[in-house]
């Protein structure tokens, strides 16, 4: 128990206006107040030093809770298979990780939610490998044996122009029915599927 003397003010809910200052157009407590802002409004204060600090600083906020939730469940696996933060010591290959990123990715677009030996999402694991990807790249342990430049970043403008012609070309064809995951949803659900 604290024995402090000093006066200290009653507690007061910092969310409640005390109401002698009350000012106009401040809303009433049970109305919901949703503050809209783009990224170039963001409030900052500008006597207050940390605000103008933090404006120029990683917006680590932006990226979902709900990613590093999964992608932590690879992670863990990882972990208790091969130790964390090994890659750190060991140093991994580039393409050992990208494949593992592509088979996890294949499966995933498959159906296939879980990694069956691992019971852990697809998703995930797609994760961990890029973040293995970029964590070991900055630590100076990444080995890059990526495929040699072949001229796919030339060659793709090249190829969207055509992607351009094909789409205009069907313009004038009658529509067709695209068989994907979301047609054998609606055929379960006696839906008429859209064409």
């Amino acid at each position: 128990m604290c024995n402090d003397a000093r006066e200290r003010p009653p507690f007061r809910d910092i969310g409640s206006p005390d109401p002698e200052e009350v000012k106009p157009g401040w809303p009433e407590l049970n109305e919901d107040v949703t503050l809209k802002v783009t990224d170039s409004e963001k409030p900052t204060n500008p006597t207050n030093p940390k605000d103008m600090a933090a404006t120029n600083k990683i917006p680590l906020h932006l990226w979902p809770t709900t990613a590093t939730a999964v992608g932590s469940l690879a992670f863990l696996d990882g972990a208790i298979k091969y130790g964390s933060n090994n890659w750190r010591e060991k140093g991994v290959s580039a393409t050992v990780y990208l494949a593992a990123t592509a088979r996890h990715l294949a499966a995933w677009s498959a159906g296939e939610g879980d990694d069956p030996g691992s019971g852990v999402p697809h998703l995930g694991h797609a994760l961990a490998c890029i973040a293995i990807l970029i964590d070991s790249q900055a630590a100076g342990k990444l080995v890059d044996d990526r495929e040699y430049p072949g001229g796919y970043l030339e060659l793709l403008p090249k190829l969207e122009e055509k992607v351009n012609f094909i789409r205009e070309k069907a313009v004038s064809r009658p529509p067709v029915k695209h068989y994907t995951r979301l047609l054998l949803t609606e055929e379960a659900a006696g839906d008429d599927p859209q064409i």
